[in-house]
């Protein structure tokens, strides 16, 4: 798995004097990923489709109503950006066509605090929160169960 972590702070100090500090690290890990952290990514499915305008949420409708459809979403990623009282994000992820091919979308760039923008930005700050702690929880060394190959030794001798 190639996890790039890439945080922005914009610093002010007065009016005129704003600088910003760049926290990064990309990496390759091939430790097993934990439950918590898929579940993360799964929390953000739902945004990805109804801002893609791949579904439509109708009035009286729950998300439950949605799970078979949402089967063949997945996010892949997700950038935080914006500037102070700006902040927002862009989702990627891919839905599976009943063809088997795979359709790459991103979402547009979503403000989480917007007059008249994406009805549930406080529910997708929220599921961005989670995946933020995940991914640096992961980074710490929490990972998912790991899966032994054992090897057996094998006696050639045949039993009388």
């Amino acid at each position: 798995m190639e996890i790039s972590y890439i945080e922005n702070i914009v610093h002010n100090e007065g009016e005129t004097n704003e600088y910003s500090t760049r926290n990064k690290f990309t990496g390759e890990f091939e430790d097993v990923v934990h439950d918590d952290l898929k579940e993360a990514f799964a929390g953000l499915v739902h945004h990805f489709a109804i801002i893609c305008e791949q579904i439509q949420l109708i009035e009286g409708t729950e998300l439950k109503d949605y799970t078979e459809i949402l089967e063949d979403y997945k996010v892949t990623a997700m950038s935080l950006g914006g500037k102070p009282g700006a902040e927002g994000v862009v989702i990627t992820g891919q839905r599976i066509l009943t063809s088997g091919m795979v359709l790459q979308l991103n979402t547009p760039f979503i403000l989480f605090e917007s007059e008249g923008g994406y009805k549930q930005s406080e529910e997708l700050l929220a599921a961005c929160k989670k995946v933020v702690t995940e991914v640096r929880e992961y980074l710490n060394g929490k990972q998912g169960d790991h899966q032994l190959d054992l090897e057996f030794a094998t006696d050639d001798k045949e039993t009388s």
